[in-house]
């Protein structure tokens, strides 16, 4: 350990406070220790915790003294915020400044990364003694308590994103990727690693995962407490029911599906024919396999010439029944008879999964059909 200890410079205030609580021989020794820190240091200590806490400045003379032990650090990749917590300390003079940082991601389990960062003097600042703290590419999350509130609402939604769930996705058009549309996603991580072997963390660097959060603990209400909400990543992955493609999205613009159970009062149908759809639709969890024949479900055929409404008959169901509309074209079907079955294979599976066994009203463009 090498002057100014920086590790003591972080937890002395710590040490202080516990030395009552110790047994006489180890309170003498820390006593001891805090003298030594306050008779040797302590006019560096408080310059830095002034232009720190007071002016929210940092210089190079204090740029280590910014990360201390298990430090919550901050960044921004891709647009969007990232947090990681450091280990220990930096080394006092070193070059840039490099810290071993963990991290939270998530691939089916959640997992912990060793992740290693590199800290330099802004470039922008070569010729400046000091810059605001949040000018930095890295800097401790204490010092911004409004990021702080967001990163842990957006971690308490990707805890509740862990499981198939149906959101709708408003994102700002600017952050959008190309082709990609809002609209209603369902986030499943667990089938998305079925169409994506490639992309699973026992493929991905398992050298450095650190640890696996406990299944149990996975299984709570509650996500873990502490930082660890903090730590989870800014983007999940989706599949667009309007386009069937799997996307990455950015966990902030995601929130719960309002459903229009309205929309089932517009059509144009006698009153005796609508009690007829709404007593279609099953209220208990079921589960249908029309490809061999499990009539356990409920299929409804819609016939009309085009522009009589199938479509909207169709999603106006799914809206009463509180269930993703799942149309698949003739473009989307295919013309192969491989292609064919595989495509309808795939959507019965993905609506049969993400349902708890219930399909997804779901539609054949030009006769049209819906079913559980």
């Amino acid at each position: 350990m090498m002057a100014p200890y920086l590790h003591f410079y972080h937890t002395r205030n710590l040490l202080r406070d516990h030395v009552p609580h110790l047994p006489e021989r180890q309170s003498k020794d820390i006593n001891l220790l805090l003298e030594y820190l306050d008779k040797e240091f302590s006019p560096d200590y408080q310059e830095a915790e002034k232009l720190f806490l007071g002016d929210e400045l940092v210089s190079r003379k204090h740029f280590h003294k910014l990360f201390g032990p298990r430090e919550i650090i901050v960044t921004v990749e891709e647009g969007n915020h990232i947090a990681m917590v450091s280990k220990y300390p930096p080394l006092p003079g070193s070059n840039p400044i490099r810290l071993e940082c963990e991290m939270w991601k998530f691939n089916g389990r959640f997992a912990k990364f060793k992740r290693i960062v590199t800290i330099p003097w802004p470039k922008h600042a070569a010729e400046v003694d000091k810059v605001p703290i949040k000018s930095l590419g890295f800097f401790p999350l204490r010092f911004d308590q409004q990021l702080e509130s967001r990163l842990r609402k957006r971690g308490e939604l990707f805890w509740q994103l862990r499981k198939p769930r149906l959101v709708l996705y408003t994102a700002p058009s600017q952050v959008l990727d190309y082709r990609m549309g809002n609209g209603r996603y369902m986030v499943d991580i667990e089938t998305y690693r079925r169409f994506h072997r490639l992309h699973t963390i026992e493929n991905v660097v398992t050298e450095h995962v650190e640890e696996y959060l406990p299944l149990e603990a996975t299984e709570s209400d509650s996500p873990p407490t502490g930082s660890f909400t903090l730590l989870l990543p800014p983007t999940t992955y989706g599949f667009g029911f309007h386009d069937k493609k799997w996307r990455k999205l950015v966990i902030e613009y995601a929130a719960d599906i309002v459903w229009n159970e309205d929309m089932f009062d517009m059509l144009v149908l006698p009153e005796s024919e609508k009690n007829i759809l709404r007593a279609l639709l099953p209220e208990n969890k079921a589960s249908i396999d029309a490809l061999v024949s499990r009539d356990r479900g409920r299929l409804i055929l819609l016939c009309g010439t085009a522009g009589t409404g199938k479509t909207f008959a169709a999603e106006a169901l799914a809206e009463l029944a509180r269930k993703p509309l799942y149309r698949l074209t003739p473009y989307e079907i295919g013309i192969e008879l491989n292609q064919v079955e595989n495509n309808i294979k795939e959507a019965f599976y993905l609506g049969d999964i993400w349902n708890a066994g219930t399909f997804p009203i779901q539609t054949l463009s030009d006769t049209e059909f819906s079913f559980r």
